[in-house]
């Protein structure tokens, strides 16, 4: 016999006859990698953008509801504001309600509840003989929308 196939044939009985099953493992290995690793990297890229969207609509809300905060803050500590400015400030406080409750899901409870605190807000500074219950309204109001951020930051860190 040819001692080249007897080298052969020693080999595939001997010391090194696991490779080419070790080779056909690898091989299917990868394969199953390949096919997994983009549905993977699909899902986590998804989970990103909307972990990202979230981020910036929930900063959009805290921008906007801090600036009504300011303005109400601004009617309610001044009495003595001139009639022009007063409703300047009234009419920009409504565009904010309006542009948060765009923003806010208000078929939720929590969420319609902001918008309602704010407008609430709005109208005890209208109201001058309600003014005394602005700080502690504001206070309460703040406290509950610190919870509704933290709770929906939480979703966010959890890429929900």
């Amino acid at each position: 016999m040819d001692t080249v196939a007897v080298r052969m044939l020693d080999n595939a009985n001997g010391p090194y006859s696991w490779v080419p099953l070790a080779s056909l493992v690898v091989a299917a290995l990868a394969s199953i990698a390949a096919i997994i690793s983009p549905i993977m990297s699909r899902r986590t890229t998804r989970q990103q953008i909307i972990s990202t969207s979230r981020q910036d609509w929930l900063n959009k809300v805290r921008l906007k509801v801090a600036k009504h905060l300011q303005l109400t803050t601004i009617l309610h500590g001044k009495t003595s504001l001139s009639r022009p400015y007063r409703v300047r400030q009234l009419e920009a406080l409504v565009l904010l309600e309006y542009q948060l409750e765009l923003l806010l899901n208000t078929s939720e409870a929590n969420q319609a509840s902001i918008l309602l605190h704010l407008r609430e807000l709005r109208d005890i500074c209208i109201d001058k003989q309600r003014l005394a219950q602005y700080v502690l309204y504001r206070d309460r109001f703040t406290k509950e929308f610190a919870s509704f951020r933290d709770g929906l930051w939480k979703e966010i860190k959890k890429g929900r």
